[in-house]
């Protein structure tokens, strides 16, 4: 589910052309290719997910902060 999220974000970087987009997509599909590979727990799979996506959101809103003022 984190690499179909993080293809979504791509999708999103082509559309708006913002390179924050770019990092937060292959973040995701790294993160959910080694939650993969490693066989670690949906938990904390969800939790890796969910922490990557709040991260983001941060840059994303202090970004769009600075460039208001």
């Amino acid at each position: 589910m984190m690499a179909t999220i993080g293809s979504r974000y791509l999708i999103f970087a082509s559309m708006y052309g913002r390179s924050i987009f770019w990092m937060m997509g292959v973040s995701l599909i790294i993160a959910g290719n080694l939650v993969f590979f490693l066989a670690i727990t949906p938990l904390v799979a969800a939790g890796i997910g969910g922490l990557i996506e709040v991260l983001f959101a941060f840059l994303v809103f202090a970004k769009a902060s600075k460039s208001k003022v």
